[in-house]
């Protein structure tokens, strides 16, 4: 396995046909704030994508702020090289020197977005980045690719409230190509200023031919350095209480495992146990989307619904006859996609 990656290996793919394809970047502030900005083009049939910014930003003080934006056919746009995307309020630029995305969102008076993202040692994927959940890849796949820690500077302003986002950052480009039926997703994001942990892992149904029951890719950054890459991952709904507003069962109680190696050939295991307890937002995804995209994911999808967590954490960290501990900020999320 060779998973370092760089910025090239991030050019948007620009599939024709049958693809959703993203990039999220993760801010972690030091107030005590969260806050994600997501670009994400969608092709059902043809090269005419619908894509939807998403802008959202949990303040240290408990409020909140959800934008969502949506257009159609030819305000999405890329760069020369494919590094780099724009859309009527967003632009994404990646700067080669010194190596940064610049993120901007424009929508004054009532949302301006502005930071850099400066990706910290090396990103990854493993292998050619591709999941593919049954052994004939024309049945559908998803190519992941990640930079787990970056530092970033600027700010966001909601509403005329001024929210500082100097910190650390995670990187997500995703692209799946033919829409699979997933039951769930699970998603860690683990941040300290010089540590993370990253789970982002699909959970798949009996019944419809697939080769696995769990595809997941996780990671350790310590020290500002990637340490390990992990496939060997777990995580557990050890305790639920159902919810009215969705019909699910949601977490009380989380357990979850990460098992690998280090670059250095050590065995690394990772383990978290926590009580999901500040809840931040739960949303009816059909009620996020715009109607031509929703009617597409009723055909694959029976009830979307996502839980969104943010707290204080704690890990347990294992590397080799090491043992130790690594507090952070703990940014949880539960995507329920159909019952199982």
């Amino acid at each position: 396995m060779d998973p370092e990656i760089n910025h090239a290996d991030c050019r948007w793919e620009l599939r024709a046909v049958g693809a959703t394809e993203g990039q999220t970047f993760y801010v972690t502030a030091k107030d005590g704030s969260f806050g994600f900005v997501q670009l994400v083009y969608t092709t059902i049939n043809s090269w005419n994508p619908s894509a939807q910014l998403t802008c959202r930003l949990f303040r240290a003080d408990g409020t909140k702020y959800h934008k969502t934006y949506s257009y159609w056919g030819s305000s999405f746009q890329l760069s020369e090289d494919k590094r780099s995307a724009q859309c009527e309020h967003v632009k994404i630029t990646w700067s080669p020197d010194p190596g940064f995305f610049h993120v901007v969102v424009q929508d004054a008076p009532e949302l301006i977005v502005d930071f850099k993202f400066e990706p910290i040692d090396r990103g990854f994927q493993v292998g050619d980045g591709m999941m593919s959940f049954k052994d004939e890849k024309e049945a559908g796949h998803v190519i992941s690719r990640f930079f787990p820690m970056a530092k970033v500077k600027g700010s966001m302003l909601t509403g005329g409230q001024h929210s500082d986002l100097e910190g650390s950052g995670l990187f997500v480009h995703a692209l799946q190509c033919n829409p699979q039926c997933c039951s769930r997703w699970n998603f860690v994001n683990f941040q300290n200023e010089k540590d993370s942990i990253m789970l982002y892992q699909f959970e798949l149904p009996d019944g419809y031919g697939y080769t696995k029951s769990l595809a997941s890719r996780g990671s350790l950054v310590l020290n500002n350095k990637t340490v390990a890459v992990t496939i060997d991952n777990c995580a557990k709904l050890v305790e639920t209480q159902y919810d009215s507003f969705s019909g699910y069962q949601i977490p009380t109680l989380m357990d979850i495992t990460w098992s690998g190696k280090s670059f250095d050939g050590e065995d690394v295991k990772i383990h978290m146990n926590f009580q999901p307890q500040q809840l931040r937002d739960k949303l009816d995804i059909l009620g996020e989307i715009t109607y031509l995209l929703r009617v597409l994911i009723q055909t694959f999808i029976t009830k979307p619904f996502v839980y969104q967590w943010f707290q204080p954490g704690k890990a347990e960290v294992t590397i080799g006859e090491r043992k130790f501990e690594v507090d952070g900020s703990l940014f949880f999320e539960n995507t329920f996609l159909m019952s199982v």
